[in-house]
């Protein structure tokens, strides 16, 4: 049988610094709500030779992802007035399921859209924009 990575996330993220380096340690958020952790490619620009064949193709991800807002939950990413999380973070996306293929994303800024609904009381959707890194992709996948 075949291990898929689906299910309940596992999201961690650690803080940039200005040479684009991991600084200090990787800190876990809680569960996101059921259903709303995506990471969704989109195509920026496309490069078209005469005939319409591709020549490349400019791509972006979006990450996104809803936090309950509870007591009990220290969320580590605050936003200033204007709803943006200061600074630039690494995120990996990893599955509970051992063996499943991870995600971690180099390059992230945040920003977050605090809501409330007596169905689910207060969010935080976490909107990311996925740079692209340094060197490599900007999703990398691992097992």
């Amino acid at each position: 049988m075949k291990t898929l990575a689906w299910g309940k996330p596992k999201i961690t993220f650690a803080k940039l610094n200005a040479t684009e380096e991991v600084e200090g340690e990787w800190l876990s958020l809680p569960a996101p709500k059921e259903g709303t952790t995506k990471l969704t490619p989109s195509v920026v620009q496309e490069a078209k030779e005469e005939g319409g064949g591709t020549v490349a193709i400019l791509r972006k991800y979006d990450l996104e992802f809803t936090l309950f807002l509870t007591k009990e939950d220290n969320i580590p990413l605050e936003a200033d007035a204007n709803d943006n999380v200061d600074g630039l973070f690494a995120v990996k996306i990893e599955s509970y399921t051992e063996g499943a293929i991870k995600a971690q994303i180099d390059k992230v800024s945040f920003s977050i859209e605090k809501s409330y609904s007596p169905a689910d009381g207060w969010v935080a959707t976490y909107k990311g924009n996925c740079m692209p890194p340094k060197s490599g992709a900007i999703v990398k996948l691992s097992k």
